[in-house]
């Protein structure tokens, strides 16, 4: 049961009824951030192609000035912007706002459990929260060697690469 619906007399004149619908709110916050993705991805390949033509302009404006050295550059700097830094800066966020929404998700859910079963007292990261969580629940994604657990180790190492490095890979510990 995870919605829960108490019914209270008001007066005694009027039922009144409490809805819990913290779980409405994920499911809401995944299709909200799902239509996101949709509405960026379509921006992302139309920003891209504007910077397509701006780049086939720039690249014809130095070829006519017989500027070896601005073509290269154009084209170094093109290559790093429509292949790195607008993906990143679009994407970003997403990931963020992904892992942010599992996040809460599970610590909502724990709590939940926690108040209403007392059972169920999972510790430590989202992650090994989120397993005690789906083993208590008889869940299938209990199984250690279910891929969506290596899915749910990379979006972390994403989020956490993108929070705190801003995305550079380089600069993270090889974990």
């Amino acid at each position: 049961k995870l919605i829960d619906m108490d019914i209270e007399e008001n007066d005694g004149s009027m039922e009144w009824m409490k809805c819990d619908v913290r779980f409405v709110d994920i499911v809401d916050e995944l299709l909200t951030l799902n239509r996101f993705i949709e509405v960026f991805e379509d921006h992302l390949v139309r920003m891209i192609n504007h910077e397509d033509v701006k780049f086939e302009d720039d690249i014809r404006a130095a070829y006519e000035a017989q500027d070896r050295e601005e073509v290269w550059y154009s084209g170094c700097v093109h290559e790093k912007l429509t292949r790195t830094a607008i993906p990143k800066f679009f994407r970003g966020p997403i990931i963020v706002a992904l892992w942010a929404t599992y996040e809460a998700s599970v610590n909502e859910l724990v709590s939940y459990l926690r108040k209403n079963s007392g059972a169920i007292k999972p510790y430590g990261s989202t992650l090994d929260k989120a397993r005690t969580l789906h083993s208590a629940l008889g869940s299938p994604l209990s199984c250690e060697t279910n891929s969506i657990w290596d899915d749910l180790k990379l979006l972390k190492t994403l989020r956490d690469c993108i929070a705190h490095t801003n995305g550079r890979i380089e600069n993270t510990r090889k974990e």
